[in-house]
């Protein structure tokens, strides 16, 4: 992913909206792990407050890139065009309609 302009707040805005929604998409106890990790970047600070050992809140973390680079690998595979159809699937890309 390309590093956001600062001044651009739109962008800015759609990237924090894409991470919630991610976030929507794990069990809560990931979520609650991800969004503790956030605040505090030690794994011992995570595990004392939410009453875990630091070695599971490393484990799970690590479940949570593991399920976001899976999730992107996918979101990729879906939006490009397969190689078959590639100047079909190109072609019907040029005549969609565009906003702005």
């Amino acid at each position: 992913m390309d590093p956001i302009d600062p001044r651009d707040g739109h962008a800015e805005a759609l990237e924090f909206r894409a991470a919630v929604d991610e976030l929507k998409q794990l069990p809560p106890l990931l979520q609650e792990v991800v969004v503790m990790h956030s605040q505090t970047s030690r794994h011992q600070d995570v595990a004392d407050l939410m009453g875990l050992s630091r070695q599971r809140v490393a484990q799970m973390l690590i479940q949570v890139a593991q399920r976001s680079r899976s999730s992107t690998r996918s979101d990729l595979r879906m939006s490009v065009p397969s190689p078959r159809r590639g100047p079909r699937a190109c072609e019907s890309w040029r005549t969609l309609p565009r906003n702005g």
